[in-house]
């Protein structure tokens, strides 16, 4: 799978962030992946308010049982683009919790 997926840079996970950023290229495209604590993530993305919404619900409803959320999404990323550690947001094109 590695061989398919290369990651050409990362950001590792860290308690201040709560995300962890890899860069990818897939079919000669890049692809940023960001994987985190939810309620952190659910800020970052450009879904709809109401789909916002629905999102913190079940968020909410899982922690209430206990279990310990993470969120996953992902960004095409234009040619020349730097990773760093700011606070841009996230074209959501998927988000598995």
């Amino acid at each position: 799978m590695r061989e398919d997926l290369p990651r050409i840079s990362e950001i590792p996970f860290d308690s201040d962030r709560k995300l962890m950023s890899t860069l990818h290229v897939i079919d000669g495209e890049k692809v940023l992946y960001v994987k985190g604590a939810a309620d952190v993530l659910i800020n970052r993305i450009t879904s709809s308010d109401e789909e916002k919404a629905v999102i913190t619900q079940r968020v909410a409803e899982l922690s209430e049982k206990g279990l310990r959320i993470l969120a996953f999404a992902e960004k095409k990323i234009r040619q020349r683009y730097r990773m760093s550690r700011g606070r841009g947001r996230m074209s959501l094109s998927v988000l598995l919790l």
